[in-house]
């Protein structure tokens, strides 16, 4: 090699200074590693370890063409990270549902299968066809798998009720409700489901502290039962949470990092304010605890306040 040598493609993780023109580099301190490539994109030298010269004739055994392109390598994946006031569950992305009661939380992952939360970490506890879950107030598990099958665990094993059900909910004073597969409303009774006396339908439900129904409809339109008729609220969704104690949560329209922007319903404005966050399922806990799962494409943790 009589003159000094181009290279196309020189990957560093400090700065490296060619000099003269016997081919000789001289890297900065610091270096760990260099790759060069010749103008085909073959790599032709590696250069690692801490030392901080290089005889490139020794290395090289041909003239590359010319083309110089200095690059970092690619920068570490940082950790995940929860928003300023959130936490990390450490249950990973991807929850297709999330439900919690009594002294726990249940959730289903994107493969189905059903897992229950606590400060003693995550266990497995079954399932794999699971999409819906519900927990009453004895912090009970129900669930509608993607065959519309509806399982309550009893005893340690997952029990068939009858019927089929696109969605189940439990209010705080334990009553339990159904999205049928048409849509229309069912409430749970001694061993049957009874069609709800107001008539309504939906393809998200959930129910308040009084055991009344809300539901968000193909339309994403918000309704709720308020004792007496349905009632149409402000607003548009495509999820709804209650927790026991009263809060309740949708899942709204407005795209975002992870899915869709979270709003909770304020009694006093009767109108909804945004969280600041965005997911494609939000939980509401007692005790003002929220947990939002992120699209499972998004690599977003799940998260909770």
């Amino acid at each position: 090699m009589s003159s000094m040598s181009v290279f196309r493609r020189i990957q560093v993780a400090c700065t490296v200074a060619f000099l003269g023109a016997t081919g000789a580099a001289t890297a900065q301190s610091g270096l760990t590693y260099a790759i060069i490539e010749d103008s085909y994109g073959n790599v032709v030298a590696q250069l690692s370890g801490s030392q901080t010269s290089y005889s490139l004739e020794t290395m090289l055994d041909a003239t590359l063409l010319p083309g110089t392109v200095v690059a970092p390598p690619p920068a570490a994946t940082p950790p995940p990270s929860a928003p300023s006031g959130w936490s990390l569950t450490g249950w990973g992305n991807g929850a297709m549902d999330i439900a919690a009661g009594g002294s726990g939380v249940w959730f289903t992952a994107a493969s189905g299968s059903i897992y229950t939360a606590s400060s003693g970490g995550v266990n497995h506890v079954g399932g794999g066809v699971a999409v819906r879950m519900a927990v009453d107030a004895y912090g009970v598990p129900w669930c509608v798998t993607v065959g519309k099958a509806i399982f309550r665990l009893s005893g340690g094993s997952w029990v068939q009720l009858p019927g089929a059900a696109i969605d189940i909910a439990v209010g705080g004073n334990n009553a339990i409700y159904i999205l049928n597969p048409d849509g229309s409303l069912a409430s749970y009774s001694n061993g049957s489901w009874v069609p709800f006396k107001a008539g309504g339908g939906g393809t998200r439900i959930a129910v308040d502290q009084s055991g009344n129904p809300w539901v968000v409809n193909a339309q994403n339109q918000i309704f709720r039962f308020n004792g007496t008729q349905w009632q149409q609220l402000a607003g548009a969704a495509q999820d709804i949470s209650i927790s026991h104690d009263g809060a309740v949560y949708v899942v709204g329209m407005q795209g975002g990092p992870g899915g869709f922007l979270i709003h909770q319903w304020v009694p006093s404005a009767s109108n909804w304010q945004q969280i600041g966050v965005y997911g494609s399922v939000a939980a509401a806990a007692s005790g003002g605890h929220v947990y939002v799962a992120r699209l499972a494409g998004s690599k977003l943790p799940t998260i909770m306040r």
